[in-house]
């Protein structure tokens, strides 16, 4: 028996759009006040996203490269206008902590690490200070998250806790003596004679100078974080 396209019964569309309906209705749920909304909002942009865009400025071609720092200066102005809006004090911190996993995930070994260190109030320098050279902040940077990774198994604070974020400057500077326990442990382990670990030496190296900058820091009073260079 043939069919024709006359003949065949109506196709049933009354569940043909049931997952997106379902999203939306999640969505207005969680959204249900303005507040909702900005959150809603904030943490799908300002986060994954944001932090994306952040390190893709230093992928952009040298005659693009000004024009694309200015386009991001103005998309962290509008972000941090936003959240801003936000009448909650604890969601800036979510979003912070958000966007430093997302660091953590899309961060790659050709971004190099900096310590920065500031100097305690009372001293005369008034301006941070950038600590380890080109090549220094290169090799940081390839053992970044190998780093994170021992430092896990090592059960310490992983280095990428004292990241400091965009607009964190002032205040994502820690006491040496957070950091510390850290660098110390990482340091015994490579010392280790079963650890293996890539460029071992000069990684440790790097570490023991970041360790012997930090003590001197701390006895000044002084704090400290890690920069990814952008």
């Amino acid at each position: 028996m043939t069919h024709t396209p006359a003949n065949e019964p109506p196709i049933d569309t009354t569940r043909a759009h049931y997952m997106e309906q379902q999203a939306l209705a999640i969505a207005l749920d969680k959204a249900h006040t303005p507040e909702g909304v900005l959150k809603a909002h904030a943490r799908s942009h300002f986060a994954y996203a944001l932090v994306s865009a952040r390190l893709l400025l230093a992928r952009y071609p040298s005659d693009m490269a000004d024009a694309a720092r200015a386009m991001q200066r103005f998309e962290e102005a509008f972000a941090n206008a936003w959240v801003d809006a936000i009448d909650d004090a604890n969601f800036k911190p979510e979003l912070r902590q958000s966007q430093r996993e997302a660091l953590r995930t899309l961060r790659t070994s050709t971004h190099p690490m900096f310590l920065v260190t500031q100097p305690a109030k009372h001293l005369a320098r008034q301006s941070a200070v950038l600590h380890l050279d080109d090549l220094d902040a290169h090799e940081l940077g390839k053992a970044w998250n190998k780093l994170d990774e021992l430092a896990q198994e090592l059960g310490v604070e992983p280095l990428s806790t004292f990241i400091a974020l965009p607009g964190e400057d002032d205040t994502a500077g820690v006491p040496p003596h957070h950091m510390l326990p850290t660098l110390n442990a990482l340091i015994d382990a490579l010392q280790g004679q079963g650890q293996k670990f890539p460029a071992k030496r000069a990684v440790k190296l790097v570490l023991t100078q970041i360790r012997a900058v930090l003590l001197q820091l701390g006895e000044q009073g002084g704090r400290a974080y890690f920069e990814v260079d952008l």
